[in-house]
């Protein structure tokens, strides 16, 4: 009966068109409830429920892991069993953490004692272009545009497409990555099980053996895109004097910005190669750390 309803839920995700990420954790979150709960899955047990949540607290599990055990949990009583009771659970209250920020000439740094060109591209990119891991090592060379500095990100996280910039520094390896590629090829171009010795997750990136200065400074995937977030809001507290002259420290991720974030969450920059002002989609992550600078 479990494999049945493991089966029922899977399918029920797919229908919904849920990621591939999202449907295997919350797959495998229902597996331990079951094998917890060992039998009547099909009444909801609020008691056992809470205890089964509690049993993961004390193993001290993140809020944020606790609250998709129930997300799922709920997901199966409502809309694969399609059980009208609600379970009057809350859900765990989010830790609060400050963000790692790192200086540009920390990135730089960093970006230096990187060897492999595969590597340094990857955080290049990251920083560059503020892009989720998942992001660069599905880019696609149909996806890139040299000549306008932009990448057109399709079916990103949310299923949302978005386009953003990259700096013109990086244009060339970029364009040697992607020399003689299909643009139709439906892989991407930087793979993700070979840039660190094993798979990467999808919700970060542990940087591992650049040399001490880079494992001192940076800890994960995701401080590189709260430093983006962070040297835009403070590009955008400049005046034009200072924007001018801050366009040529290395790895700067846009030339111009003059209205940060609006009600839409868009940027708007205006670039110095061609003039004219562009608008590009903001990042979920980004435009939420945006708005709580």
């Amino acid at each position: 009966m479990q494999q049945k309803y493991l089966e029922q839920t899977g399918q029920e995700l797919k229908l919904r068109n849920y990621s591939i990420k999202t449907t295997k954790a919350y797959l495998g979150c229902l597996k331990e409830y079951f094998d917890f709960k060992k039998f009547n899955l099909e009444k909801i047990d609020e008691e056992n429920i809470k205890q089964f949540l509690l049993n993961k607290q004390g193993k001290n599990y993140s809020s944020q892991t606790i609250n998709l055990y129930l997300n799922a949990i709920k997901f199966f009583y409502r809309e694969v069993l399609k059980i009208s009771q609600k379970i009057n659970l809350k859900f765990a209250k989010r830790s609060k953490k400050l963000p790692i920020v790192l200086s540009r000439e920390e990135i730089k740094n960093i970006i230096d004692v990187i060897k492999n060109p595969k590597h340094k591209l990857i955080i290049s990119l990251a920083y560059g272009a503020g892009l989720r891991i998942s992001e660069v090592v599905n880019l696609k060379a149909k996806d890139v545009n040299l000549e306008e500095l932009t990448i057109h990100l399709k079916n990103a996280k949310g299923k949302k497409d978005r386009i953003t910039i990259f700096p013109e520094k990086i244009k060339t390896n970029l364009q040697n990555l992607i020399a003689g590629k299909n643009p139709n090829d439906s892989r991407g171009y930087i793979k993700a099980t070979r840039v660190m010795g094993g798979n990467i997750p999808h919700f970060s990136i542990t940087v591992y053996g650049f040399d001490e200065y880079a494992r001192v400074n940076i800890d994960d995937y995701d401080s590189i895109l709260e430093s983006v977030a962070f040297q835009i809001v403070n590009l955008n507290k400049m005046d034009n004097s200072s924007i001018s002259a801050s366009l040529n420290q290395p790895q700067m991720i846009i030339d111009h910005i003059l209205d940060v974030l609006d009600n839409k969450g868009l940027i708007k920059v205006s670039k110095t190669m061609g003039g004219g002002v562009h608008i590009f989609n903001v990042s979920p992550e980004l435009k939420r750390m945006l708005r709580n600078t």
